[in-house]
């Protein structure tokens, strides 16, 4: 957007009112967690309470002020924001992503499709399924129990991996092959509405980049 990093920076320090009440709520769930034997900060469960209640009322209160302010200058400068001039460029690839989008789910419909296409939707499908269910079903079941406190060396026996019990790698598992379907699908899906559009090649191939894709 070439703007200047001084202003942008002054412009964003006002975020820290939301930030700073977040990052104090964490810290007193910390110590509020802490062993009772070790305990040296009993003021952290008042302090933790307050935290959370002054988090609450900023984030409501910010949220409330932002949608006031854009909806005051949406009416009273509207004339001024529907004479600004649009980005050429930005404006033809909308047309063409909304085009494409069109395109997409009227070449992938589900009657259009492969048997193999349909066998990875399927697949995805019921793998995530799994994994879902498995973890909220049977969730002491899946993990060992880790407090904030723990160290993987004195709990875990120096292992991350021993936090996973075997329902639970069935549950990763899962979640895995799922987005390997889904990833799949996708991928042969916006190859064939990149290769069956006629126009917008290069608009095309803006979109569907890999660092496009990557950063998207």
């Amino acid at each position: 957007m070439r703007l200047d990093l001084i202003p942008v920076i002054l412009a964003t320090l006002p975020v820290v009112i939301v930030i700073v009440p977040v990052v104090l709520t964490g810290t007193f769930i910390y110590l509020d967690s802490l062993p009772e034997q070790d305990e040296a900060y009993p003021w952290a469960a008042t302090a933790l309470g307050v935290c959370v209640s002054t988090s609450a009322v900023i984030q409501v209160a910010t949220l409330t002020s932002a949608t006031y302010i854009v909806e005051r200058t949406m009416s009273e400068r509207k004339l001024e924001v529907d004479g600004l001039e649009l980005d050429t460029e930005v404006e033809e690839a909308d047309e063409y992503l909304n085009s494409e989008t069109q395109s997409f789910y009227e070449i992938n419909s589900w009657d259009k499709l492969s048997r193999g296409s349909k066998s990875l939707l399927i697949m995805a499908l019921f793998s995530m399924i799994l994994s879902v269910h498995t973890v909220l079903l049977f969730e002491s079941r899946c993990f060992v129990e880790y407090e904030l406190t723990y160290t993987i060396t004195e709990h875990l026996g120096g292992n991350v991996l021993n936090f996973l019990k075997p329902l639970g790698w069935v549950a990763i598992i899962s979640f895995c092959l799922s987005y390997m379907c889904m990833f799949a699908f996708n991928h042969g899906a916006k190859v064939g509405v990149v290769a069956g559009t006629k126009s917008g090649s290069q608009v095309s191939q803006l979109l569907y980049s890999p660092y496009c894709t990557e950063h998207s």
